[in-house]
């Protein structure tokens, strides 16, 4: 009984030791871009993941982020960084139609070349949704998009 009661000891002192112990780099933090990233649309170009997320009113927009082990996030880019870039003027000063902005990027790579599909939702001037895309061979440079 004493060798028995010894064994299962050991054994649950193990377990419990096991389950302390952790492997380098075996943990993240959750979310892996920290703040407010809906609608992340994700590709991997060679070593590199570069995700797009929406930015709703927020300009700069579409920011665009990079990670080599889909861990460790670093901003490199928005995609929508001048009113020009969609045909709207004002579309950085539309403020007060609080539900519009940029919703779901795509992000794709395709022969060398990135490519950013969106709908940006405004006032009612040009029935409601508009549909953008932006394309750069440089993710890295904002005035590339």
């Amino acid at each position: 009984m004493h060798v028995a009661f010894c064994g299962t000891l050991a054994l649950l002192s193990a377990t419990a030791l096991a389950s302390v112990i952790t492997l380098p780099n075996s943990t993240y933090l959750n979310p892996a871009i920290p703040g407010w990233h809906s609608d992340p649309s994700c590709v991997r170009v060679k070593k590199t993941y570069f995700c797009a997320v929406s930015s709703f009113l927020a300009v700069p927009g579409l920011p665009v982020y990079a990670s080599s082990d889909l861990i460790n996030w670093k901003l490199v880019s928005h995609a929508w960084t001048r009113p020009d870039q969609i045909g709207l003027p004002n579309a950085a000063r539309d403020v007060d139609y609080q539900q519009g902005g940029f919703y779901a990027p795509n992000l794709r790579y395709r022969n060398g070349q990135f490519h950013l599909t969106c709908a940006y939702v405004g006032p009612t001037t040009f029935n409601g949704v508009l549909g953008t895309t932006q394309t750069t061979r440089n993710p890295f440079d904002s005035d590339a998009w």
